[in-house]
């Protein structure tokens, strides 16, 4: 039976007799056991996503538009699943709904398999895929890195003075360094925007990453930003912690590498986008309105400490250095 679903949808759907089950740990996401084979059901939240025709066709919409082509591709993603009359995403009872196929594995999260050599060549993978399809146009809900150095995004941030001079520091930094690695002229492509460890399910003994889920954050951006934003959550030693863990950084780029080569001031762009995503993170909260979780600022603090030696972290290993020629490595 599926049960917690909108009696609207589970018509649209032939659901009736179908069984469903909340994912764990994602309070609005479905497993719904269908002829069609399993799938995945998500209500997005009504004040990111409002329930308009704008969201099904140009926000949550233009995601499918691009996984439909990426399904061409052998790159492991979820496919739109065209329950609703026909339809991958529709409006039920006041909220938008949108319907994937199930991608099958064990999200990896901070198990220590796969490794982080194998995730970042994971990442590169994607990349290889992304790069073969044709411009896809960008999407309109969101917030690219470049515009995280104008005022509009910081407006309205409701902080004291102190908490909102570390934001304005992180900022200028952002700023310049975009203009010292060429963030304008980098090449762009259709990015997940969040491939973080827990966006990526494994299989197999010893796991190896076999897919990639929750593209919600998707978007046309320099690709590079992808490794940034991978590394926001997953560069950590774990969860809480207030810094970042230059073995498992420098890690992650050796796998991306091996795969996709890096130019010179490759390590130093991820850097950047590293912290493009802690005030991404901010920004939208902003644009959203409502309280603030300034839980990225330590983050952010802390690269403005220690940025430098990561980056002669990054710059050490592999041993032939970010702007050589990728090569394959025996997976660890």
């Amino acid at each position: 039976m599926a049960t917690g679903l909108p009696t609207e949808l589970v018509a649209a759907a032939d659901l009736a007799g179908a069984t469903s089950r909340r994912l764990r740990g994602r309070s609005d996401v479905w497993r719904v056991d269908h002829p069609m084979g399993a799938v995945v059901i998500r209500r997005n939240d009504p004040v990111r996503h409002p329930p308009v025709d704008a969201t099904v066709t140009d926000d949550i919409g233009w995601v499918h538009r691009f996984l439909g082509r990426l399904a061409a591709s052998a790159f492991p993603a979820p496919r739109p699943a065209p329950l609703f009359a026909g339809r991958s995403v529709a409006v039920f009872e006041g909220d938008t709904w949108e319907a994937l196929a199930f991608v099958p594995g064990r999200v990896v999260g901070w198990s220590p398999t796969p490794t982080m050599f194998q995730l970042g060549a994971f990442l590169a993978s994607f990349h290889e895929a992304t790069a073969e399809l044709e411009s896809f146009g960008d999407r309109a809900s969101v917030l690219p890195v470049a515009s995280l150095v104008g005022d509009v995004p910081w407006r309205e941030l409701k902080v004291d003075k102190s908490e909102r001079r570390a934001v304005q520091a992180s900022v200028e930094a952002l700023a310049s360094e975009l203009d010292a690695t060429g963030h304008r002229s980098a090449p762009r492509s259709v990015i997940h925007g969040d491939f973080t460890n827990h966006n990526v399910v494994a299989t197999g003994r010893p796991r190896v990453p076999s897919g990639a889920i929750d593209f919600a954050n998707a978007y046309t951006e320099a690709t590079l930003a992808d490794v940034g934003f991978a590394l926001w959550r997953s560069g950590r030693p774990s969860q809480g912690a207030s810094g970042f863990d230059a073995e498992r950084i420098a890690a992650y780029v050796a796998g991306y590498q091996s795969r996709r080569s890096l130019d010179p001031g490759g390590g130093a762009a991820i850097l950047a986008y590293l912290r493009a995503r802690g005030l991404q993170i901010l920004a939208k909260q902003v644009r959203h309105g409502g309280p603030v979780d300034l839980g990225p600022l330590p983050r952010l603090t802390w690269l403005a400490d220690h940025q430098p030696r990561l980056l002669r972290r990054l710059e050490a290993w592999p041993r032939s250095g970010i702007g050589s020629s990728p090569r394959r490595e025996p997976q660890r």
